[in-house]
């Protein structure tokens, strides 16, 4: 199996300047990187660097130049094929390629020699301006480019055969003998002289030969036959004429229209003139009638007026009674108004004396009320002041003491400390218990004396006099020992500072401070709460202002007023109360009464002034609308009036007379039927005069052509013709027999042949249809046995075309036959490219894609894959990973 193990770029398009991807794994392996960061750029190097031709200076070299440089694209490859490792360098430049073999160092033609045989892609196949499979043998089947994914696996023709060899091999017999290839290519001769490949005789063959000289004959016989049948028509046709001639010339139809034709002329004369005579009676009865309609108008509007001057008289006479009414009305309003007003004058000035002495009483209480609040808030604020001063020797003495619980514990903590510090230096120190026999006395070096029996720690050299004995030199020597002083020491010095900076001897001390100052503290918050619990919503300024205010409202109320409460006639605050409740009420309802009179009187003031104002401007159109009844009865009195309209209703109606009997007389005689009647003898007779003429016409042209014809021999000459025509039938036929004979022969040795090659297609399909059930379930597949590329699939007996299926169902049958013939290669040959795959997998829902990556994981165990994608957590966890970014030089 072929293997690339380092990809390395330099000067190539967007991944300038340059690209080492090293180590790559036999399975899967995943490159990932951003969108227009180079992934196709990558696989188009690949694609360059084995197929196209160091010395190239076409298009493809072009996309391989970095773009606004001139630099020279180099790359280098190593891959191994056959089991043997091979290291590819070029740059695409004169002498610019080498090719590392195991057997040797191959250099310009000889290296570009060496690829071809080794990927197998057929020498002179060499891409030019753009990468096709014939130049790229199988690994072009294989490297599949971004948005190519879903186009159906179609190998090229040198593919096709190599893989033809490997189905054979698969199938494990000859597909043809060579008696069997000579008999279908004999076959396959004969059919090319009649017929073409798509089954269409041919153009120059014997049987479109046969047949067009047969067409050619039939087509003669036909115009013969056709001429002598349109001879025979023409004499049929002058034998018609002819008699249809002498047929209208004995019915003389021409002459008997023209003298209808004329009396019709001489009555539509005559409809016309009485038609203008009635046009002018129409004209004077429509002035007849205008005459009589408008005096009719006048005297029915004097009338109308007439009753309007009436109407206007009794509404007059109506409106004065009314008003008469309404001042009668008016002053009784008034008079009512006036009591209720004095009422209500009486009712609001007994009030206000009550309220006013109401409000006295309520001054006098108000007033010995805020007395005492007085006093008690003073008494209040004496109270917190006692607080506040308490407050401030508390805070003297919490000042005083000054450790708090937390500077107790950390002196715990450095005594904790300290003290296991001795213990650990107690633990090494050298231990001696002096136990003299009689009462000697123990000294030490500095002339302190010992007592006995009680234990001495020694951390440095010491020396004691013993009596009785002599001296004694004692030199510790513990591991650890000097640390452990000197450790101690530390942590004692610290926890001495510690002490005086807080101004305690021991931590006891400082333990009975810290208590101390917790209770005093509790003793503040205590008299805090009692301090809030006194003020309330107060504070301090807020209840000195209050103070202040009540003392100001003493001091601004009027003794002399609170005084004269004492001596009036009532001082009962709450019957006062109900006393001007009720007067309030009382007051309010003479109130309403008075509003209601109010609007009594300004409604009656106001009806009687537009009752005035109605009959003023009554008045005034009275004497306007008798005016002009008098105008009109001044410009033509009733008499006249009655003469004018007797008169025009008699000429009017002798006028509309007249009328009806030109009316009655025209009846039969409308010009406009006469008019068209006319017109159709007109046409009639041209039609007449237009068909002789033809006729005449048509029997010339007939007997000319008669004439002609009739000395070419037509007949005999058809004759002629049909005896060749049935000789040519006969050939026909033969030819046509022996060109069936030929196809039938070509089809039945051509469908052997396709059922042997959709024989070999069958290793791919049995491979392809492992895989496909686990992405399509209850799918098929069919291969189209000439180029070995998928078809079809079928669901539930259903042929499905490969072009008609979804691109992500397409995307994915492609991978997937690229794996199957991957596979075979592998099995039969030894030998697979790796299998590349750009952005490949774009249109797959979810569930397709999980399955699809299970597929590739399977597939990676004996195939090297290549995955360029551009979400390379989506491959997460499938093969070896880089990122393009990681992998630029420099």
């Amino acid at each position: 199996m072929m293997r690339l193990r380092r990809i390395e770029l330099r000067s190539v398009g967007k991944l300038t300047p340059g690209l080492r991807i090293d180590g790559l794994a036999d399975g899967i392996n995943v490159i990932g990187g951003d969108n227009e960061e180079g992934k196709s750029t990558l696989l188009f190097a690949l694609r360059c660097a084995f197929f196209l031709n160091h010395s190239s200076n076409g298009a493809l070299r072009k996309q391989l130049v970095p773009a606004g440089t001139s630099l020279t694209p180099e790359i280098d490859i190593d891959f191994e094929t056959g089991g043997r490792s091979y290291a590819l360098a070029k740059a695409f430049r004169r002498d610019g390629i080498s090719l590392q073999t195991p057997a040797a160092a191959l250099r310009g033609a000889d290296a570009e020699n060496e690829l071809e045989a080794l990927l197998d892609f057929g020498d002179g196949g060499r891409a030019k301006s753009r990468f096709a499979s014939e130049h790229m043998g199988l690994s072009g089947l294989f490297w599949i480019d971004q948005g190519t994914a879903f186009e159906r696996a179609r190998p090229g023709e040198s593919d096709q055969r190599r893989l033809a060899g490997l189905l054979a091999a698969e199938m494990d017999h000859v597909v043809s003998g060579s008696d069997g290839d000579r008999l279908f290519v004999e076959a396959e001769r004969q059919h090319g002289e009649f017929w073409s490949k798509s089954g269409r005789p041919l153009s120059n063959g014997r049987l479109s030969e046969a047949e067009q000289r047969y067409d050619q004959l039939e087509e003669t016989c036909l115009d013969l036959q056709g001429r002598l049948e349109r001879l025979e028509g023409k004499l049929d046709r002058l034998r018609r004429a002819r008699a249809e001639r002498e047929r209208t010339l004995g019915e003389n139809r021409e002459s008997r229209d023209g003298e209808k034709l004329h009396a019709v002329r001489e009555r539509i004369e005559k409809a016309r003139e009485r038609r203008n005579e009635l046009a002018l009676l129409r004209q004077t009865l429509r002035v007849a009638d205008n005459d009589v309609r408008t005096l009719e108008e006048r005297r029915q509007r004097r009338a109308q007026q007439r009753e309007l001057v009436q109407e206007l008289l009794d509404d007059r006479e109506r409106l004065e009674g009314e008003r008469i009414d309404l001042g009668r009305k008016a002053c009784a309003i008034e008079e009512a108004f006036a009591g209720d007003e004095g009422l209500y004058r009486k009712l609001r000035e007994g009030l206000g004396m009550k309220k006013r002495r109401l409000r006295a009483i309520e001054a006098n209480e108000r007033r010995q009320r805020d007395m005492a609040s007085l006093d008690s808030l003073r008494r209040q604020r004496d109270g917190i002041a006692l607080l506040n001063q308490r407050l401030v020797e508390l805070d003297g003495e919490r000042r005083d003491h000054r450790i708090e619980d937390k500077d107790v514990a950390d002196l715990r903590n450095a005594e904790s400390e300290a003290s296991t510090a001795r213990a650990a230096l107690d633990v090494v120190a050298t231990r001696l218990v002096f136990e003299p026999d009689a009462d000697q006395r123990i000294i030490a070096g500095e002339g302190e004396e010992k007592p006995p029996r009680q234990p001495v720690e020694l951390l440095h050299p010491a020396s004691f006099m013993l009596e009785g004995f002599g001296r004694l030199h004692v030199t510790p020597g513990s591991e650890g020992l000097g640390e452990r002083e000197r450790r101690w020491r530390k942590l004692d010095a610290i926890l001495r500072e510690r002490l005086d900076a807080l101004g305690v001897a021991s931590v006891e001390e400082a333990h009975e401070q810290a208590l101390r100052r917790q209770r005093i503290e509790a003793e503040i918050d205590r008299i805090h709460t009692e301090r809030r619990a006194r003020l309330g919503d107060f504070t301090v300024e807020t209840l000195e202002r209050e103070i202040a205010g009540l003392q100001a409202a003493l001091d601004d109320a009027d003794p002399a007023g609170i005084e004269r409460t004492s001596h009036g006639e009532e001082n009962d605050p709450e019957r006062l109360r109900v006393e001007i409740a009720a007067g309030e009420e009382e007051l309010e309802t003479c109130e309403e009464r008075l509003r209601g009179r109010e609007q009594e009187r300004h409604s009656a003031r106001e009806a009687l002034a537009v009752c005035e104002a109605k009959s003023g401007d009554l008045g005034t159109r009275l004497e306007r609308e008798t005016e002009r009844l008098n105008d009109e009865l001044s410009a033509m009195p009733d008499a006249d009036l009655d003469t004018s309209l007797g008169e025009a209703c008699e000429r009017r109606d002798g006028t509309a007379s007249e009328h009806a009997r030109l009316e009655l007389a025209l009846r039969d005689e409308d010009p406009s039927l006469l008019e068209e009647e006319a017109a159709h003898l007109e046409r009639r007779i041209e039609e007449l005069a237009g068909d002789r003429r033809q006729r005449e016409r048509l029997i010339e042209q007939l007997a000319t052509e008669i004439r002609i014809e009739g000395g070419e021999g037509i007949g005999e000459r058809h004759d002629n013709a049909r005896a060749e025509r049935d000789a040519a039938e006969r050939e026909r036929d033969r030819v046509r027999r022996e060109a069936e004979a030929a196809k039938l022969l070509y089809r039945i040795l051509d469908e052997e042949r396709r059922r042997s090659r959709d024989m070999l297609t069958e290793p791919v399909r049995t491979r392809l249809e492992r895989q496909l059930p686990f992405v399509i379930p209850g799918a098929g597949a069919f291969f189209d046995a000439d180029d070995f590329s998928l078809s079809e699939i079928r669901r539930s007996e259903q042929p499905e075309a490969f072009e008609t299926l979804s691109i992500g169902t397409r995307e994915q049958l492609s991978i997937m036959v690229r794996l199957a013939l991957a596979e075979l290669l592998l099995e039969q040959d030894g030998e697979a490219p790796p299998v590349i795959l750009d952005d490949a997998l774009v249109y797959a829902d979810e569930e397709r894609f999980d399955r699809m990556k299970t597929l590739l994981a399977r597939a990676g165990r004996s195939l090297q894959i290549l995955i360029l994608t551009c979400r390379p957590r989506d491959y997460a966890g499938l093969g070896k990973s880089y990122r393009l970014e990681d992998c630029l030089l420099g």
